[in-house]
This record gives C-alpha cells, sequence and structure tokens, in this order.
C-alpha cells in the first residue's frame, strides 16, 4: 500500500528516501547557499568590480559614479554583468523552491531544481572570471584553474563509476560501513565550509587587496586596475592564484555534497568512499587556498607574510587531530561494545 502511494506522487518509496536525503535533508544549508550567493551577487552588481569614477568628465562623456570597467573594457563589462544577473535570479529561484519543498515532493521539481543550481553556479564562476581577469596572466590563470577541477571531478566521478561497475564485491551498504547519521552530519558541516569559501573568495576576488586606480597613467597602470597588481606584481599572482583555487575547490565540493552517493568500500578492516576522500581533498584545498590568499594579499613585505604562513600548520592540526582522536574513541568504544 505504501509502495502504490509513493508510485502515485511519481516516486517510489525507495526513491523518496534517496532524494530525502539529499536535497531535502540539505534543505536549510542549499538556502544558505542561496541566500548567500543572492547576497555577493546582489552586491557586486551594485558595486562592479574597477570601481566607479570619481569626478565628472564631460568631454569623454564621463559622469561621477559611473562603472570604470565599462569604458576600459566594455566587453568584460558586459559578460561579468549577465553572469552576475543570471546567478542573482537563478539563486533567488532555488530559495524559492527550497521553501516549498517537501518530502513528497515529484523527481521533476527536484530535477529542476537541481538544474536551476547548476546554472546558479555556473553563472557564479562566468561572473567571477569576468570580473576577476584584468590581464593574460589572470585569464591565463582562471582557465587552467578551472579545467584542472572539472578534470579532478570527473576523475572522481569515473572512479566511482569503475569501482562500483567492475569490482561491485567491493561494495558496502551504508549500514555496514558506518553510521548514517553521522554521515549526514558530516555532509553538512563539509557544505557549510564551503558556502564559507567559495562566498568569501568571489567577494575576494572582485575586490582584490589594495583597491583600484581611479584613473589612467600612460605607460604605468590604467583606470579600473587593481593597485597590487602594479606595484607587488608577484604578491598579486599569488593572491589570485591561492583565492582562484579556494573558489573553484568550494563549488566542486557543493557539487560533490549535494549530488553525494553513498557508495563505499572495503579497504583492509575499514571502509572508504571515493567521493568522500575527494570532498574533503577539495575542502582542505579550499581552506588552504584561503590561507595562501591571506597570507599573500593582507602583507606587503616577506616578514609579515612568514608570519601568517606560520599559523597555517596549528591551524590545519586543530583541524584534523580532533577527527581522529574522535574517530580512535569510535573505534574503541564499537570494539569494546562487540567484546
Amino acid at each position: 500500500m505504501a509502495s502504490t502511494e509513493g508510485q502515485g506522487k511519481g516516486i517510489t518509496e525507495e526513491d523518496d528516501g534517496v532524494e530525502k536525503s539529499m536535497e531535502y535533508q540539505l534543505k536549510k544549508y542549499l538556502l544558505l547557499l542561496a541566500t548567500l550567493v543572492a547576497t555577493v551577487t546582489y552586491a557586486a552588481g551594485l558595486n562592479l568590480p574597477g570601481g566607479s569614477w570619481p569626478e565628472d568628465a564631460p568631454a569623454k562623456g564621463r559622469l561621477a559614479g559611473d562603472s570604470i570597467l565599462r569604458e576600459t573594457n566594455y566587453t568584460r563589462y558586459i559578460v561579468f554583468y549577465c553572469f552576475n544577473a543570471v546567478s542573482f535570479a537563478a539563486s533567488l529561484v532555488v530559495g524559492l523552491l527550497l521553501l516549498v519543498l517537501r518530502k513528497g515532493v515529484t523527481v521533476y521539481l527536484l530535477h529542476f531544481m537541481q538544474m536551476v543550481m547548476v546554472v546558479d553556479l555556473l553563472g557564479l564562476v562566468g561572473a567571477y572570471a569576468a570580473g576577476s581577469s584584468h590581464d593574460r596572466f589572470t585569464t591565463a590563470c582562471g582557465a587552467a584553474v578551472l579545467v584542472s577541477g572539472v578534470a579532478a571531478y570527473a576523475a572522481v566521478a569515473i572512479l566511482s563509476y569503475v569501482v562500483v561497475s567492475f569490482y561491485p564485491r567491493l561494495r558496502r551498504t551504508p549500514t555496514q560501513s558506518r553510521n548514517q547519521a553521522q554521515a549526514e552530519s558530516e555532509r553538512e558541516i563539509l557544505l557549510v565550509l564551503a558556502i564559507f569559501a567559495v562566498t568569501i573568495a568571489y567577494v575576494a576576488g572582485l575586490n582584490p587587496p589594495g583597491g583600484f586606480w581611479r584613473s589612467t597613467e600612460e605607460g604605468h597602470h590604467t583606470a579600473g586596475d587593481p593597485v597590487l597588481q602594479e606595484l607587488h606584481p608577484g604578491r598579486y599572482r599569488a593572491f589570485f592564484f591561492f583565492n582562484t583555487t579556494a573558489f573553484i575547490a568550494s563549488l566542486l565540493a557543493i557539487m560533490l555534497v549535494v549530488d553525494h552517493r553513498r557508495n563505499y568500500f572495503k579497504l583492509g578492516m575499514g571502509s572508504f568512499s571515493v567521493r568522500y576522500v575527494a570532498l574533503y581533498g577539495f575542502i582542505l584545498t579550499a581552506l588552504l587556498g584561503l590561507s595562501g590568499a591571506y597570507a599573500a594579499g593582507s602583507c606587503r613585505d616577506s616578514k609579515h607574510t612568514i608570519y601568517v604562513l606560520s599559523l597555517v600548520a596549528p591551524v590545519v592540526a586543530c583541524i584534523i587531530l580532533p577527527g581522529l582522536l574522535v574517530d580512535k574513541a569510535t573505534d574503541q568504544a564499537t570494539t569494546a561494545g562487540m567484546r
């Protein structure tokens, strides 16, 4: 009877459980993602990258408050504006869909919401690429990091498929491998970290430290270009690389969390998940990228940079050690209970 009712809703009991464990159980965190994306894209649309002209210039047809980027690079301005607007609108749609999301919702609505979320994140990537690229290096660096991230995500998906398809004996069910509630809790925490990283990296990429030049000086700088890029090119490149890496890694982590599949595999006496290993790798990459971007962008001399970098190891240790201690205590408790 329950199965018949589930089919009447366009989704079986088993499928309903799968959908509920993904979008429905992550509902409040996906709503947080949509809210923060709408916030940063709204702010970026009102305060465009490159800044605004401080004074009128009637001879050049320029008014104070007009976008500098629109005059210096109109193509980049249009591309950024379109992608940013698409991401803003998509995040609002995702937020509205999440508000009406229920356990018994049809598969079609879930697929539509997933499609809008993909459009939302792709719009964010396009706006970041157009708004943060100021020369050949930043364009090439951003493209290289994006391609590397997509390749890593594809490798994870292919590896998961290969292991499941060709080594079915290694597969374990979630109840055999680990506590389901603990896995869901970890997924929620990792999603919050990824959301935190992607919003910070997006804002920092569009508004790099040091601000923008407000005027053009032939042979020296162009209005709308980052000041740090001209005065400290090495630091600016390091900042851009680390910040872009954090941005892309956090986006991939979000995609892995939302598209998570519980495929656990035996490995000796324990078990592991290809997607979970990749997820932790992306999160760690994002946090290290933020640390590197902070060190490069917040300091202007080597001494203070070393001070900031020296904090990375203790922070990473504080993140990893508690998890290891908790896992060890859990294993000991499980072993004692079996005895």
